[in-house]
């Protein structure tokens, strides 16, 4: 730690030592003393945590294995349209997804691919936000009337997504 830093652990303890010390010339509240109590189990737990546990958490990261477990997680329906999207370099419109897969609407295949990717990043250590483990982006056009202008995936997940979708399903 610099000079420049506060040590915020510190500090919470002396202020509960002096709170402890007032306590004893005057009772407090239940209210107090349970706050007290809460600041007492917080300063424990940081302190048996140690620098360790404050540590910020690795971003999440699409690897094969786990996009495999997604791959097996989705409907065929799905599976087919993500490949499709695989062959078409990883974008596409939905007029020209609709017109791959003959769908009237691509509401319940984006969805499934949605829950899918929940599903199989649920357990995942360091996984995040759901909006940071997205497979599936979505690029919106301007406010007021947002429409889907394109569906994509990373360039850096696309190859191993194929890779998993020829593992799981092979093509013909």
């Amino acid at each position: 730690m610099t000079s420049g830093e506060l040590d915020a652990l510190a500090i919470a303890r002396r202020q509960l030592q002096l709170a402890m010390a007032d306590e004893l010339y005057s009772p407090a509240s239940v209210e107090t003393r349970v706050q007290l109590g809460l600041l007492a189990s917080n300063i424990a737990l940081a302190e048996r945590l140690g620098p360790a546990g404050l540590r910020e958490p690795e971003p999440f990261r699409w690897e094969l294995p786990l996009l495999e477990t997604f791959v097996r997680e989705l409907a065929p329906k799905a599976r087919g349209t993500l490949r499709l999207l695989c062959d078409e370099g990883g974008s596409a419109t939905p007029a020209r997804l609709m017109e791959l897969t003959g769908a009237k609407s691509l509401a319940g295949l984006t969805n499934a691919i949605r829950r899918a990717t929940h599903d199989a990043t649920r357990d995942h250590p360091h996984s995040g936000l759901p909006a940071e483990r997205a497979l599936l982006h979505v690029e919106y056009s301007g406010r007021p009337n947002q429409v889907v202008v394109r569906y994509y995936v990373d360039p850096d997940v696309l190859p191993l997504l194929k890779e998993a979708i020829n593992r799981v399903e092979p093509s013909e």
